[in-house]
């Protein structure tokens, strides 16, 4: 538990401070270290940061490498129902952006998951969602 909350409140750093952190060292150990399981509440500021990082101009090419790792953790997260109703809007929307930003990419990266991932997320990019 105690690992699981470390990388919530590390997840909460980047939140908070963005590319003002050591984001090249960050961003791959919060990836590595996802879906958490024993504080599984602590999913949801670990998956916002991720997306945040990917949203931010200045801090997006950290996450370049690590788009597919993170989508493939959102679609773990969504298919266990483990975000909650707020954070899984949130991941939908950010589902959308990046379909967005580059839907043939997005769908080649999709393919490249399991069959169960790629189910969650194709689910998650039909689903209504808000704005992040």
């Amino acid at each position: 538990i105690v690992r699981d909350n470390a990388v919530g409140a590390l997840s909460r750093l980047v939140l908070g401070f963005g590319a003002e952190l050591p984001l090249d060292s960050i961003l791959p150990a919060i990836v590595a270290s996802l879906p958490l399981k024993e504080d599984k509440d602590e999913n949801i500021p670990a998956i916002r940061c991720l997306m945040k990082a990917t949203h931010d101009e200045r801090s997006r090419g950290h996450m370049a490498a690590l788009v597919a790792p993170t989508l493939s953790v959102l679609a773990r997260l969504l298919r266990a129902q483990l975000l909650g109703d707020e954070a899984a809007h949130e991941a939908h929307a950010f589902l959308a952006w990046l379909a967005s930003q580059g839907a043939q990419q997005l769908e080649a990266l999709v393919k490249s998951l399991p069959p169960d991932e790629q189910e969650a997320l194709s689910a998650g990019l039909n689903a209504p969602s808000v704005l992040v």
